[in-house]
């Protein structure tokens, strides 16, 4: 499948342009997408970044290089042992930064012969950590894929803001070659069109304007309370707090079938028309007023 072969991503800006567009456009909207979070700060292993590639296409493909997906290891001819199992768990940037280059010490952009195991969340928090490296506005988004099977499945990609084209485009970082193929996947992984992936917010507007909550979801957890706690996810992972697919609060609540409560939905309707819109300091003020939809203050990542 033909990807995204252009000079820096829209082919008519040079890296530095493409940099200097991405600040002006981070101060003029008071956002800061470009710097790091806790989560996707690479820490003392930032080195790893340097003299990396700017074009989205090539990015991908190293993250790939690095990272396997954990329920994709058996179509790799990869076990997933009991020993490797917390690999997905591993959150923070830096600790897969860490098991990464303990286990070889090539150069990150060459292939590893034994990559670390995570999820789609990973693959997404990777490729933010390398972009706002370059200081390049990026931020992964929790929603739901319509290209998995019949139904929107469960998925986070990476969102980076284009100045060029002057608006956000999503990137799959996940999906190498093989899964293109075995899911027949026939549009630009690194340029997502509009109603391919859903944002938890437009999934949740879906599910109120008369769509079937029951076609959210992932394995056998569906319904209106996996798209909440999707859409409380990519609430918090706009304010730069990257979560793991299954973290809760007491917002979220059980993993499983939780009811939702009738005084809920009036706070959630505002809460996905937020993040629709993605700007940073709404969706800071939001939470700042609704402290509910946060992590506990015990809670460390």
């Amino acid at each position: 499948m033909k990807k995204h072969i252009s000079n820096q991503f829209s082919g008519r800006s040079t890296a530095a342009d493409f940099s200097v567009r991405s600040r002006e456009y981070t101060m003029k909207n008071k956002i800061n997408y470009s710097i790091q979070s806790q989560i996707t700060n690479p820490g003392k292993y930032r080195r790893c970044f340097d003299n990396l590639p700017s074009n989205i296409s090539e990015l991908c493909q190293i993250v790939q290089g690095v990272m396997l997906h954990i329920h994709w290891a058996d179509r790799y001819g990869i076990a997933v042992t009991k020993e490797r199992q917390h690999e997905e768990g591993l959150r923070k940037v830096n600790r897969q930064l860490a098991l990464i280059t303990e286990r070889t010490s090539s150069t990150f952009s060459l292939p590893r012969s034994q990559r670390i195991f995570g999820t789609c969340r990973d693959f997404s928090t990777m490729l933010c950590s390398i972009l706002r490296h370059q200081n390049i506005p990026s931020r992964p988004r929790c929603g739901f894929a319509t290209y998995f099977g019949p139904k929107k499945c469960d998925h986070w990609v990476c969102e980076y803001w284009d100045p060029i084209l002057n608006k956000w485009r999503l990137v799959d970082a996940q999906l190498d070659d093989l899964q293109i193929k075995n899911l027949g996947v026939d549009f630009d992984t690194t340029d997502i069109p509009k109603g391919k992936f859903l944002v938890a917010g437009e999934a949740w507007q879906q599910c109120q304007n008369g769509a079937d909550s029951n076609d959210f979801g992932i394995m056998n957890w569906f319904g209106l309370w996996f798209v909440k706690g999707n859409l409380i996810r990519d609430l918090l992972s706009l304010s730069k707090l990257e979560l793991l697919p299954w973290d809760t609060n007491e917002a979220i609540g059980p993993y499983k079938n939780q009811k939702i409560k009738l005084e809920e939905y009036s706070l959630l309707d505002i809460a996905s028309q937020i993040t629709i819109e993605g700007d940073y300091l709404k969706v800071k003020d939001f939470l700042k007023k609704n402290k509910e939809l946060c992590m506990c203050t015990e809670w460390t990542p």
